[in-house]
């Protein structure tokens, strides 16, 4: 299978084919509007990967992403990929006790949260396991890091559970670039 068919390769290719070309746009609830370009995009990508990286996250860990929709998502999502690990998005309606097992069954080393859903993210992990998503856009650099492999699992999704307890469905990067 061809190596490029990964997340983080598939958005280097296209930040050097068409680093100036909309990548994202995105309006929120109040109507602020955020564009971002390709090369903008693999920027905050190799950022946020090096702050997942400093807090501990390498190849193959779990990433819990609980975020409302925001170009944040994606920041967490391609970053983690960039790094290798897995994320596992989270509805932001679930209940405190869905969440936690959703959480602990995927043994997620992190949770990524927004400020509005701290408080639940909290009462189902200790402090020192969250990150603000505000805070990704810290990391300094990236440095030397392996690229994750095709059929190399990109996230777990967890069905809603509604005949028993949620399932975690492996995708993968093939599975998504595909799509």
């Amino acid at each position: 299978m061809d190596p490029g068919h990964t997340i983080p390769a598939l958005l280097e290719k296209h930040a050097r084919d068409r680093p100036s070309d909309t990548f994202l746009v995105f309006e929120d609830d109040a109507g602020s509007v955020v564009a971002r370009t390709y090369e903008e995009t693999l920027e905050r990508t190799r950022r946020t990967a090096a702050t997942l990286r400093a807090r501990g996250v390498r190849a193959g860990d779990r990433v819990h992403v609980h975020l409302s929709n925001q170009p944040g998502f994606l920041d967490c999502w391609f970053g983690a990929a960039t790094l290798g690990a897995v994320i596992v998005p989270t509805n932001p309606l679930l209940t405190a006790a869905e969440l936690g097992y959703v959480v602990s069954h995927a043994r997620c080393r992190l949770s990524v949260t927004e400020r509005d859903l701290y408080a639940v993210v909290e009462s189902v992990r200790n402090k020192e396991s969250i990150v603000v998503d505000d805070e990704l856009d810290a990391g300094e650099g990236l440095g030397q890091s392996s690229l994750p492999r095709p059929l190399d699992v990109a996230a777990v999704l967890y069905t809603s559970g509604t005949t028993s307890r949620p399932k975690g469905v492996l995708v993968t990067h093939a599975n998504y670039v595909h799509a």
